[in-house]
């Protein structure tokens, strides 16, 4: 059976949210398999927990819902089976669970990640995150509210799939772009990357909403701070973090088709509503007529003034999409990009943005018609028109399989080591630490496991291949991490400062 475009979801656990609602979901995931048909995307909804994939998937059904290791066995079967152009898995982190990947940065409050990159690899299950850096899946997860049974929101956001329609390259041109004032010359460079210029950025302090206006452009870029069980982004100057953005400014502004990319922490937490009391902004923009949202899901890091970690990953995306590709497969390529510019060794901080960060959004919905200027992210890849023929999509996605499988091969991961460091690189480091003023001491150390492979005689074998630190501050009355990282990979060792989003 030929299927392009997977649909995922546990249905037991769908009525035992919505009980007799559930039908209205159910009509509506009809509709949408419909709308794709028309489009020449051959969809089929099929249920985790239901008894009957046996007949073809070769698994057992998922019994307990909020089993990651079933969940993942079962997809994975269920992949393989159809080998599907698109994985939409539908629902929110409590109907389909994040996998949680051990966070090999100790000590900066995250101990797990919450991700959906597991769903995107074809590794079996392990919370070891060392295995999950080669992506070949064009994954999206369409959520409902955690916790919640109003059915009404998903099928609302079911109803924006199917509404959905590519426009030209025009239409998102404009952005809304937004940044803490401590970030500008990084903001600023992303902003420059991925529209040519900077000129409408708004920086925090003094910007504080409404943006009214801005709000009416189809992409939006944030490189702000965020906090756990909130539905605001925060600014930062002079040891001040005011409230920058909040999910209020968003009904009735934003338009159709809205593009969202947000490097803050927990920007794409699928919290309990009713815990926190308020939706968050991830959820508030789906509702209210956004088709993509790319955020993390835990603490994310980036430089104050250069590139790095969630400033790559978030611009990836959205080149991608400005491009014309649909939302998995321009999430896929920058995921993919993002651990090519990592060769040959991914380091601790990298491995965990990689992670981290996930697709909200129907992974088939294109955004951009085909345009003349287009250029690709990956050369491999290059398409003239995301509405060509099924095979032509299939050759693609063979494409990616390689691209995604080849970077297991290519690229170092690292283990932690409690190997001593030679005098020389120790001094180095101590003077890095006071250099930067970082009063926590405490250095955690990683070999590369093949890179006396990689690097050949020149290999200084009795280094670790690098060294982070971890140092906590309270700015504006909120929590905030520096990292440092130290990679002792080359002639002289690197020195790269990272804080949190």
């Amino acid at each position: 059976m030929i299927i392009h475009k997977l649909i995922v979801t546990n249905k037991s656990r769908m009525q035992g949210k919505y009980g007799n609602d559930w039908e209205h979901i159910d009509a509506s995931i009809k509709d949408l398999i419909k709308m794709d048909a028309a489009k020449g995307i051959k969809s089929k909804l099929v249920f985790v927990d239901d008894e009957t994939i046996k007949k073809f998937s070769a698994t057992a059904a998922v019994s307990d819902y909020t089993s990651e290791t079933q969940n993942k066995k079962t997809i994975d079967k269920l992949y393989k089976h159809f080998d599907p152009d698109y994985l939409l898995i539908l629902g929110s982190c409590d109907v389909i669970p994040h996998v949680k990947l051990k966070n090999l940065i100790r000590g900066d409050d995250d101990e797990d990640i919450d991700s959906d990159l597991p769903y995107a690899c074809e590794k079996p299950f392990s919370r070891n995150i060392n295995d999950f850096i080669s992506p070949t899946r064009v994954v999206g997860r369409l959520p409902d509210i955690t916790g919640g049974n109003d059915y009404t929101y998903l099928d609302k956001l079911i109803k924006h799939v199917i509404q959905s329609k590519p426009k030209q390259i025009d239409e998102y041109s404009g952005y809304f772009a937004l940044s803490t004032w401590v970030w500008k010359k990084s903001t600023e460079a992303s902003v420059k990357n991925i529209f040519g210029e900077a000129r409408n950025l708004h920086l925090s302090p003094p910007s504080a909403g409404p943006y009214t206006a801005d709000l009416k452009n189809k992409i939006h870029f944030f490189n702000c701070h965020g906090d756990t069980l909130s539905n605001e982004f925060y600014g930062e100057k002079s040891g001040k973090t005011p409230s920058a953005f909040n999910a209020n400014f968003i009904p009735a502004k934003i338009p159709f088709g809205t593009v969202v990319a947000a490097e803050c922490c927990y920007g794409a937490e699928l919290y309990d509503a009713d815990f926190a009391e308020t939706l968050s902004i991830c959820n508030t923009y789906l509702q209210h007529k956004a088709l993509a949202y790319v955020g993390s899901t835990t603490i994310a890091y980036g430089p104050a003034s250069g590139q790095g970690l969630a400033d790559l990953i978030t611009q990836y995306f959205i080149i991608n999409i400005r491009e014309g590709f649909s939302a998995g497969r321009a999430f896929l390529e920058a995921r993919q990009k993002f651990i090519r510019q990592a060769k040959p060794y991914i380091d601790a901080t990298e491995l965990k943005t990689l992670a981290q960060f996930i697709l909200l959004g129907d992974p088939s919905v294109h955004f951009v018609l085909p345009h003349t200027t287009s250029t690709t992210i990956s050369a491999l890849t290059e398409e003239k028109n995301p509405f060509t023929k099924a095979d032509e999509r299939k050759a693609r996605r063979v494409k990616l399989k390689e691209i995604g499988n080849t970077l297991q091969k290519i690229i170092d991961t690292p283990k932690p080591t409690s190997k001593l460091v030679s005098a020389e690189l120790h001094a180095f480091i101590k003077n890095a630490l006071h250099k930067y003023n970082f009063k926590n001491q405490t250095i955690i150390s990683f070999d590369f496991e093949r890179a006396h492979l990689l690097e050949g005689k020149s290999f200084r074998k009795a280094s670790p291949g690098h060294h982070i630190c971890i140092d906590k501050e309270i700015s504006g009355g909120k929590k905030k991490n520096r990292i440092l990282v130290i990679k002792d990979i080359g002639i002289k060792p690197q020195i790269t400062l990272y804080e949190s989003k």
